[in-house]
């Protein structure tokens, strides 16, 4: 008769169920801190696009970078 097998320690970190489990929990959790800092204003002291943060260089701001900067502008040019 053979014995049964009782699944180690890796088995059972890898499992389905757990692995499923941790891999949703991780993209919930990246969701969650991209949508916080998609808010955040990650250019200080920003005056004009130039040659470094253009097309030309291959840097694309995200268009959640371009609102965060264009609200921070906006608010602080607005006359009462």
């Amino acid at each position: 008769m053979k014995e049964p097998h009782t699944p180690g320690p890796l088995e059972r970190v890898i499992a389905p169920g757990p692995l499923l489990l941790g891999v949703l929990a991780s993209f919930l959790g990246c969701c969650l801190v991209g949508r916080a800092l998609s808010r955040w204003n990650c250019f200080d002291g920003f005056e004009r696009f130039h040659h470094r943060m253009s097309y030309l260089s291959l840097y694309y701001p995200t268009t959640s970078q371009v609102q965060a900067l264009a609200r921070r502008n906006s608010t602080r040019t607005r006359s009462p």
